[in-house]
């Protein structure tokens, strides 16, 4: 039995997923918050809560307490919390807290909306697979819109329904979900040929993860597939992809007939640029589909937006410009890892707590290795070196919990050379050649190099991709992609004072008021998490200089 007489309750959120993490809370205060993947060195790794996770000890420490301090534990599995590897009775040092267990698509909803700052508001969540049918609660089981009788139940091999979509209503510290599209997963192939295929289309985040796959390898690979699509003509239809049957989706299989090899880039050069051209396409238009029905439920002129398709930068500035809500919060780490800050929120509110409407202003929530901050000396010098075209590894502080690097975890460069993006990609971080650059500029003159419309003029956690002003583009050619847009990231002071005061440097001396700025690591790995990484990733690869805490340290020798 959970003691909600506790005020001030220790609760860790659990994500318990391809992409685990872990979130601590101490009333509503996060504590912590941290993906396996940064602590096993091991990209998209899980977090298995029946056996020793590393996330655990890391928040422990960060908090400095013991396990057995912690007042309950809230469960958000992927798959079914039934099975062995969600059982947190055999784990060893949480079998004796008390614990909840929450759906997935609820894991994102809370988590988007505790960070929002919003008393109400609508919630959004889109990705490739939540939780099944079977494992709903029943008020969200009645949610369901047209779903087949025959995929309700778990018995169906290879075709259980799950969460696709779905749609809730906020308020108060609680959510009352609206509308549940699910979709059974169907890993076999219809025509019986075994040869290399892509997963069905099931659903959108399905379509584009699937695409993803088949050119590139991997269906962790959907950033990819958004920088390539600007490379190509959306030339494929959209019918291709999907269609509307009493306003609900079907999906095609032609492309699954068409395309039997597993080729990945660079073959097929032209035509994957236009199958991702085309698959962007019908991702937004679809998402247009789900925005009109989002607002058929006129609960709120506000929207919480989560689940990995939220990741997609360029149908995120879609949903801000075209789908007219008054706010849109767009949580930062809106992938898996998220549901951890989601689980952690109810837990709280479980026990008696109460949002307080405070929006959540950056995404720093990894522990503080006590390196220090850089001096004004340290800063004008680096603002220098980056002047003279040299790249600086920065590390400062608490990581990001998200997959952007917004200022702790990060790369910088001069985003006037045309030649740091094929340095950094082809030599620094081993990327393919066409993926772009983002920049972190100055807030108050943003609006000057960047076309943000009408809307609001900011995008802190680098989740919106905007024009470059035409007049512009030539200054900073290293983060324009080959489209004129950029996925800029806008700096407050309060946000991050030390990358700030750097920016205002390097723009007293270049009259640019941003850098460029990519996340700290190289292709296939997680982001840099200990100053010791941090030291070896630098001294490894083609980094002038790093930034550790307070230190400059130079990392090559001629």
């Amino acid at each position: 039995m959970v003691d909600s007489s506790v005020s001030e309750p220790w609760v860790l959120g659990l994500a318990a997923s391809h992409n685990g993490a872990a979130c601590l809370l101490q009333g509503e205060r996060i504590v912590g918050a941290i993906q396996e993947e940064r602590l096993t060195r091991v990209k998209r790794a899980p977090l298995v809560p029946s056996r020793p996770f590393r996330s655990l000890h890391y928040l422990l420490d960060a908090a400095g307490i013991e396990a057995s301090a912690i007042d309950a534990v809230v469960l958000c599995p992927l798959h079914s919390p039934d099975a062995a590897h969600n059982d947190l009775d055999r784990h060893p040092e949480l079998c004796k807290t008390p614990r909840y267990v929450i759906p997935h698509h609820y894991g994102h909803a809370m988590g988007a909306y505790a960070q929002s700052g919003f008393e109400s508001a609508m919630v959004c969540v889109i990705d490739a697979m939540g939780s099944r049918f079977a494992d709903l609660p029943r008020g969200e089981q009645e949610a369901v819109v047209g779903l087949q009788e025959e995929h309700k139940g778990p018995t169906i091999p290879g075709c259980e329904a799950r969460e696709l979509v779905s749609f809730y209503a906020a308020e108060g510290g609680a959510l009352r979900p609206l509308e549940k599209h699910l979709g059974g997963h169907d890993v076999f192939d219809p025509q019986g040929d075994f040869r290399p295929h892509m997963m069905g289309f099931v659903g959108l985040g399905v379509m584009y993860m699937s695409v993803a796959q088949q050119i590139f390898g991997h269906w962790g690979d959907s950033g990819k597939l958004m920088g390539l699509a600007p490379f190509g003509s959306a030339n494929i239809p959209r019918e291709t992809f999907w269609g509307l049957e009493d306003e609900l989706f079907f999906f095609s299989k032609e492309l699954h007939t068409r395309i039997r090899h597993d080729e990945r880039w660079p073959n097929h050069e032209r035509f994957y640029a236009d199958l991702a051209a085309s698959t962007q396409r019908a991702l937004e238009e679809g998402l247009e589909h789900l925005w009109m029905r989002l607002k058929r439920h006129p609960f709120s002129r506000k929207l919480c937006y989560a689940g990995g398709v939220a990741l997609n930068s360029v149908a995120n500035e879609e949903l801000i410009r075209k789908a007219h809500f008054d706010e849109v919060f767009i949580m930062p780490a809106a992938a898996d890892c998220g549901t951890a800050i989601g689980a952690a929120y109810h837990g709280f509110l479980e026990l008696g707590g109460h949002l307080r409407g405070r929006a959540h202003t950056h995404d720093f929530w990894g522990k503080d290795y006590g390196v220090g901050t850089p001096s004004e000396e340290t800063l004008q010098a680096v603002a220098k070196r980056l002047c003279e075209g040299d790249v600086i590894a920065w590390f400062q502080g608490g990581s990001e919990f998200g997959p952007r690097a917004l200022g702790h975890r990060s790369i910088l460069a001069d985003p006037r050379r045309p030649e740091a993006r094929e340095r950094l990609n082809s030599v620094v971080k081993g990327r393919e050649g066409f993926r772009p650059f983002a920049p972190v500029v100055l807030a108050e003159h943003a609006a000057r190099w960047f076309e943000f419309g009408s809307e609001k003029r900011e995008s802190p956690f680098m989740l919106r991709v905007v024009p470059v002003r035409k007049e512009r583009r030539s200054q900073v050619p290293s983060i324009t992609h080959v489209d004129g847009t950029s996925r800029p990231q806008t700096l407050k002071r309060e946000q991050e004072a030390t990358l700030f005061r750097l920016l205002e440097i390097f723009n007293e001396r270049s009259a640019v008021p941003m850098l460029l700025n990519t996340s700290f690591n190289v292709m296939g790995e997680p982001i840099v998490e200990t100053p010791q990484e941090a030291l070896e990733l630098a001294r490894s690869r083609d980094i002038d200089y790093l930034v550790l805490g307070e230190q400059l340290i130079l990392t090559k020798c001629d």
